[in-house]
């Protein structure tokens, strides 16, 4: 899991992904690359950061990114 600081991070996942990513838990959105679907990008409203969920199982790393434990941190 990586976190990058993204000024409007929720608008500009939502942006990059062109829309095809999904709502996920708590108002985020989530992202999994269509290339490297073991990599799903996750962002919420009104934070400025994007986390990064990685394993080597795409499944694996969609639950997490999908999974309300994963949250930010105020």
């Amino acid at each position: 899991m990586a976190t990058y600081p993204v000024p409007n991070a929720y608008q500009a996942l939502k942006k990059g992904a062109k829309n095809k990513g999904s709502t996920g838990s708590g108002g985020s959105y989530v992202f999994a690359r269509p290339n490297n679907p073991s990599s799903v990008l996750v962002a919420w409203p009104k934070v400025p950061y994007e986390v990064e969920v990685y394993s080597p199982s795409s499944t694996e790393a969609a639950s997490v990114a999908a999974s309300p434990k994963l949250r930010p941190v105020s």
